[in-house]
């Protein structure tokens, strides 16, 4: 019943929680309601999510340091949450390190393992948050 394959661990104490929780799970061990239920909040993220990045940091090659998963959790997370106003100030607050310093050199596409065209999805976010 593996769901994730990308956990997004950064720190020693996340792998030992999951390898903890993995020496107790089991196949089988979700009823059929838990797994309708965690297909459907997945669905429900899926159509309000725009961008399908899952911040793994492959993109991090930039080589204008743009903090490019940063940027797509925040534009992300403002359609989940309704908060535009607060994604749109901390977008402001990266400053050079937003979508304006993108020279489009492609490093960060041919890096990305959602196959995501990272250029055109910053200058969507930029057009919509970019100071104006």
């Amino acid at each position: 019943q593996v769901n994730v394959v990308l956990s997004g661990m950064g720190e020693t104490e996340q792998v030992e929680q999951n390898m903890a929780f993995a020496e107790k799970a089991h196949a089988g061990m979700l009823t059929a309601e838990q797994v309708h239920a965690t297909l459907m909040a997945g669905n429900k993220m899926r159509q309000k999510v725009s961008i399908p990045c899952t911040g793994c940091g492959y993109c991090d090659v930039c080589p204008k340091g743009i903090a490019i998963p940063d940027i797509f959790a925040m534009f992300n997370r403002a359609q989940l949450d309704g908060d535009a106003a607060r994604s749109m100030k901390e977008y402001r607050a990266l400053e050079e390190r937003n979508q304006s310093g993108c020279i489009e050199c492609g490093a960060c596409v041919s890096a990305c393992p959602q196959h995501i065209e990272i250029p055109e999805e910053l200058k969507k976010v930029h057009k919509r948050w970019g100071k104006k």
